[in-house]
């Protein structure tokens, strides 16, 4: 069992998208670095550590029938509810062990193209928060990449005093977790009405109140109710990286992907006149008060030239998110109001409304013919940047996807 994790609540069935590896190549070319597939038929090897109930490795592992999907997890019951979800839906691709980080430290696992760690290195304390490092060095193929996302300070220290009270008063309640986290969501809710002047001018009290009104509970008791609690600054996650041959590349989040999106020109100046990308990344969350980091790092990085980054944008196939169809081409962020009202933004969202498809496709069919490769490709930068489109892999036939949709909607 790992240390200060909770073993008793089962975590929330859900799919991560930031950890396919359709978007974490589209992160790796985006920041001049080559992804381990040259095409999406590549064969492949991936492992998710934590797990879950493996909903995010069996959709993968459905839809990349070229990839092999590992998914490792200390509770029994998320791996036995994998398994038994691949079984009924006829996926062969895959495999779930329970495990801790440490003991699956000896395994003899063919090393992976894709090491994702999502959430749980918060969740667990720092001899743990080593084993998994020590398994993305152990495993992780020369050129492979490695997605951490974690609690991140400053921001998260906001929290802090929400989840010690929490813990505080949950200690002395002698439920289950679930209940003990029940209660003490009323408690607080009580003493904010009657008063208690940190929980009325703390707005992070307001915005924890309507988490607990909103998310499952299975999320909620392992975000608030781990004694191990582990946010971290960035550098530091940056550093216990970089002393395994793992070297930062870039955020997952789509909006971190460009700058001038999100810092004023001055903020820029500053971030560009830092010479340690560690510390840029660190200026960054200070300006933004970032509390969660989507991190990507390569082991043995082949860096790109600016054609070969353009060559390979151009090749990556988006989809358009459904509920981009009547978008309005404009967003309001921290740099102001962006718009993307032209024409090479109208052909791509008309061409995505039948499916996906590669950009260099959208750009020869295009029916403005002013509208050239390089337009579409920046401009489908911004768009994903915005979340109105977003990386995917090429289509296939999905045999099990079916199967796949029916047994997560039946809970098997």
């Amino acid at each position: 069992m790992i240390e200060g994790y909770l073993p008793d609540v089962p975590y929330m069935a859900t799919f991560i998208r930031e950890i396919a590896p359709s978007w974490l190549d589209r992160v790796a070319v985006g920041n001049g670095v080559l992804p381990p597939r040259a095409s999406s038929q590549q064969s492949f090897r991936y492992c998710e550590l934590g797990c879950g109930l493996g909903v995010t490795p069996n959709i993968l592992a459905a839809t990349c029938p070229s990839g092999v999907f590992v998914g490792i997890d200390v509770l029994d019951y998320h791996i036995d509810y994998a398994k038994k979800t691949s079984a009924a839906s006829g996926i062969t691709n895959t495999l779930f062990k329970a495990g801790t980080f440490e003991e699956t430290l000896d395994e003899q696992f063919e090393a992976f193209d894709y090491i994702v760690a999502h959430g749980v290195y918060s969740w667990i304390d720092q001899a743990n928060c080593n084993h998994l490092l020590n398994f993305m060095e152990r495993f992780l193929k020369p050129g492979g990449l490695c997605y951490i996302s974690y609690n991140t300070l400053p921001g998260w220290n906001r929290w802090a005093p929400v989840q010690k009270l929490l813990l505080s008063i949950i200690d002395s309640c002698e439920d289950d977790p679930i209940t003990c986290f029940k209660t003490a969501v009323e408690t607080i809710r009580e003493m904010k009405i009657l008063g208690a002047r940190y929980l009325n001018d703390n707005v992070m009290v307001d915005e924890f109140l309507n988490r607990a009104d909103r998310l499952q509970i299975g999320y909620l008791v392992h975000e608030y109710l781990i004694p191990a609690w582990n946010p971290a600054y960035s550098i530091d996650v940056s550093s216990e990286c970089k002393k395994r041959g793992l070297t930062f590349v870039g955020n997952a989040e789509q909006i971190k992907q460009r700058d001038d999106f999100i810092f004023k020109k001055n903020q820029i100046q500053l971030l560009d006149s830092s010479s340690y990308p560690s510390l840029r990344e660190l200026n960054k969350d200070i300006i933004l008060n970032t509390s969660f980091r989507r991190d990507v790092f390569v082991k043995s990085a082949k860096n790109l030239n600016t054609e070969e980054i353009f060559n390979m944008k151009s090749e990556q196939v988006f989809a358009l998110n459904p509920a981009s169809k009547d978008q309005d081409f404009m967003m309001r962020t921290a740099a102001g109001t962006l718009r993307f009202d032209n024409q090479a933004a109208k052909e791509i969202v008309a061409k995505l409304l039948c499916g996906p498809i590669k950009l260099s496709d959208i750009a020869s069919d295009c029916m403005d013919e002013s509208v050239t490769t390089g337009d579409v490709v920046n401009t489908a930068d911004a768009l994903w940047a915005v979340d109105i489109i977003r990386p995917v892999d090429q289509q296939v036939e999905c045999p099990s996807l079916d199967k796949l949709n029916a047994a997560l909607k039946l809970g098997i």
